[in-house]
């Protein structure tokens, strides 16, 4: 289970490239009879490697 304001953060990317992959990071737990995961972060792929290529590029400003 996704909380709404996770997943406002990656439904774009989600639709923006249909081959972008969700990482959840949560607990399992059970619902009922069904196994489900509480999330408590999430996050894509192409969201990581925007947020890692940004990070490089502040890093490379930082030591110019």
């Amino acid at each position: 289970m996704v909380a709404l304001r996770q997943w406002n953060r990656v439904k774009d990317s989600l639709a923006a490239n249909q081959d972008d992959q969700l990482i959840i990071e949560g607990y399992p737990a059970m619902q009922g009879i069904h196994h489900v995961l509480l999330a408590q972060s999430c996050t894509s792929v192409a969201l990581q490697r925007v947020q890692k290529q940004a990070q490089s590029q502040a890093r490379s400003a930082d030591q110019s």
